[in-house]
């Protein structure tokens, strides 16, 4: 049991995604940011889970720190860019036995500094009034360089490692500590009134391997989709839809347990908080093992 979990834990997480501005975490609009010209964007994504098993259920949970900025650039461009601040994550085992010492079934795996990403875009159609309510289209490119995480720390039972690369390295490591080039290209509409906000997008990324990964290599093309009907003044209900795609915290590094079973967490409810157009706070709830008894996710974007 206590090797299973530790592998679960090791197994490698998705990459980056949200380097475009979004009204819906996770899905990339056409618009581009209207009040102030910019979106700032602090995440904080926590997950607890659980894997049945004998003599008992291995509990743990996760918690990751992100931050990005996008700027409008002129009347039709965007830049903007996202990294992941810190991350870990927590498992314990079930004690199943009065000889197994009891911090032996605690393991810890957590980063600092990864998953540095770029994007441009470019908004060649925009029919919008001076409030920003309209129709827009949008083209843009992202790119992740091949950077290694300033900071790994792991510890699995017994032992500890701590590596990196403003850490300590250690070539006895198993999982490697870099993470895969890629890029990213975005086709994206946006429907905007004052109630309701619809985003549709399609990307296709291709990812650059010169070795192993820390994040799981996405290679390939998705379709997006967020809603958001605004209720009142400062409530909004919506979902977000990712399908074959990665949703909005994909870029977890090493400790992917809650991403075991990717495809299981295709979409997420919305829950939208305040008043001011482009501000206000975003709860995402969805179960990324497809089953909340499983594993429940809250992800929250402060923007």
């Amino acid at each position: 049991m206590i090797l299973a979990a530790a592998l679960l834990v090791s197994a490698p997480a998705g990459g980056l995604t949200a380097q475009f501005s979004a009204n819906v975490p996770g899905v990339p609009r056409a618009s581009l940011p209207f009040h102030g010209g910019s979106q700032g964007r602090f995440e904080v994504d926590l997950t607890g889970f659980k894997f049945p098993g004998e003599p008992g259920d291995t509990l743990g949970g996760r918690l990751r720190l992100g931050f990005g900025q996008s700027w409008r650039i002129a009347s039709s461009f965007e830049f903007g860019f996202d990294v992941t601040i810190a991350e870990g994550t927590v498992l314990r085992s079930p004690l199943d036995s009065a000889a197994v010492d009891p911090e032996s079934l605690l393991n810890i795996d957590g980063s600092a500094a990864y998953g540095l990403r770029f994007g441009l875009k470019f908004r060649p159609l925009s029919y919008v009034d001076p409030n920003g309510y309209g129709f827009d289209v949008a083209v843009g490119v992202a790119y992740q360089p091949a950077l290694e995480p300033g900071f790994i720390f792991q510890k699995m039972g017994d032992s500890t490692f701590a590596g990196g690369a403003l850490g300590k390295d250690d070539d006895e490591l198993e999982t490697p500590t870099k993470i895969h080039g890629s890029t990213q290209f975005l086709l994206a509409v946006s429907y905007t009134t004052k109630r309701l906000t619809a985003d549709v997008a399609l990307l296709a990324e291709t990812a650059t391997l010169e070795g192993p990964s820390t994040l799981v290599v996405y290679d390939g093309t998705s379709a997006r989709l967020g809603l958001k009907y605004r209720l009142t003044g400062g409530f909004a209900l919506g979902v977000a839809y990712w399908g074959s795609g990665a949703p909005p915290w994909r870029d977890r590094l090493a400790s992917s347990v809650g991403d075991i079973e990717m495809n299981a967490q295709q979409f997420g409810i919305l829950l939208g908080f305040g008043s001011t157009p482009g501000k206000g706070t975003d709860l995402i709830i969805s179960s990324p093992r497809g089953a909340f008894g499983k594993a429940i996710n809250l992800y929250w974007r402060f923007w």
